[in-house]
C-alpha cells in the first residue's frame, strides 16, 4: 500500500466540500440528534419539517463519499455538482498538473520504474490501472501520455462498445508501445485475461474487497510467468484511510458473506452519528506518511 499526502490544494478542496456537504445533508439530522439527547419532548415536532428522509439522505451521503474520493484522486477529477463556488476551478493549484495530486505524482513515479526497460533491447513491463470513475480514467490517460510520450495509455470504460473494448485489449496484449491499460472496475473487473501485465494499480478503493480482487485477478491468469505486483494508493488523513481499514477488516472475514457494493440502502441503515463520523474524517497534517507496499 502506498500512503500519500494530499497537496495543499487538495486539502483546501476536500475541507470545503466536506463542510458544504455536512451542512447541507446532515445539518437537520444533527440538530434532531442534539434535541433527542437533551430529552426534548418536542424534538420530533421541532425538526419534522427540516429532517431529510433516510433514503434521500443516503443517496446524498453516498454521492458525497464519491466526491471526496475524487478529490483524493485529483482536484480536476471532481465534478461540477460538488465543486464549492468559493473556489475557482481555474486556480493553478487545481490545474491538471500531476503535481497537484499526491496520488498522481506517486503513480508517475511507479510508472517511471515499471516502464523502464530492465535490460538492453528488452521492453519495460505492462501496467493495469483501475479506478471507479470514468473522468479519472480520462484524466489518467491524458497525464500518462504527456509524461511518457513514447507510451500509449489505453482506456476501457462504460462509454465504449464491445468491439472498441476488444480492440483496446488486443492492442495492450500485442503492441509493445501500449504498455498501460486504464479501466473502470465495472468494465474491467470480470472475465478478462490480461496476463501480460505484471503491475496492477488500484488508484482508488471501492468498498468491496472481492470486487478489487476480481480486478487484480485479470493479471493472475494462465500464461502469467512473472510476479504480479499490486499497488494500492491511499490518501492519508482522509475518508480513504477509513475505507482501507474497512477493506482489511472485510478481507479477514473470509467465512462471511460480503455485499457486492455499498448502496444507498446500506447507508440508510447507518445512524446519524455514524454518518457524521464518516463524513467528518479529518485531515491529519503529518510530516511524512508511511509508505508500505504489498503484493
Amino acid at each position: 500500500m502506498h500512503t500519500v499526502m494530499l497537496t495543499s490544494g487538495q486539502q483546501k478542496l476536500y475541507e470545503a466540500v466536506q463542510k458544504k456537504e455536512l451542512d447541507r445533508v446532515l445539518g437537520a439530522a444533527e440538530e434532531r440528534l442534539r434535541l433527542e439527547q437533551l430529552g426534548s419532548d418536542t424534538a420530533e415536532e421541532a425538526t419534522s419539517s427540516a429532517t431529510i428522509p433516510a433514503s434521500v439522505r443516503a443517496k446524498e451521503v453516498l454521492s458525497t463519499l464519491h466526491a471526496l474520493q475524487q478529490i483524493c484522486n485529483h482536484p480536476q477529477a471532481l465534478g461540477s455538482k460538488h465543486w464549492p463556488p468559493e473556489l475557482s476551478r481555474q486556480a493553478p493549484e487545481f490545474s491538471k498538473s500531476p503535481e497537484n495530486s499526491g496520488k498522481m505524482a506517486r503513480l508517475l513515479a511507479l510508472l517511471e520504474e515499471a516502464l523502464s526497460p530492465r535490460d538492453a533491447g528488452r521492453e519495460g513491463e505492462k501496467v493495469l490501472i483501475f479506478t471507479q470513475y470514468v473522468h479519472t480514467v480520462q484524466l489518467l490517460q491524458w497525464t500518462i501520455e504527456k509524461a511518457f510520450p513514447s507510451t500509449k495509455a489505453l482506456a476501457i470504460h462504460g462509454g465504449l462498445g464491445l468491439i472498441e473494448r476488444e480492440e483496446q485489449i488486443q492492442r495492450f496484449k500485442s503492441e509493445p508501445r501500449c504498455s498501460v491499460l486504464i479501466m473502470t472496475l465495472g468494465t474491467g473487473g470480470v472475465g478478462l485475461n490480461l496476463a501480460v501485465a505484471s503491475h496492477v494499480v488500484h488508484y482508488d478503493r471501492c468498498w468491496n474487497p472481492a470486487k478489487e480482487n476480481q480486478a487484480t485477478d485479470r493479471a493472475h491468469r494462465i500464461g502469467q510467468n512473472r510476479t504480479v505486483v499490486v499497488h494500492r494508493l491511499v490518501s492519508q488523513g482522509t475518508l480513504e484511510e477509513r475505507l482501507a481499514e474497512e477493506l482489511r477488516r472485510k478481507s479477514q472475514l473470509a467465512q462471511e458473506v460480503i455485499p457486492s457494493d455499498v448502496t444507498p440502502t446500506d447507508i440508510a441503515t447507518f445512524s446519524v452519528q455514524e454518518l457524521m463520523d464518516l463524513l467528518k474524517m479529518g485531515l491529519q497534517h503529518s510530516e511524512a506518511p508511511p509508505d508500505t507496499r504489498s503484493q
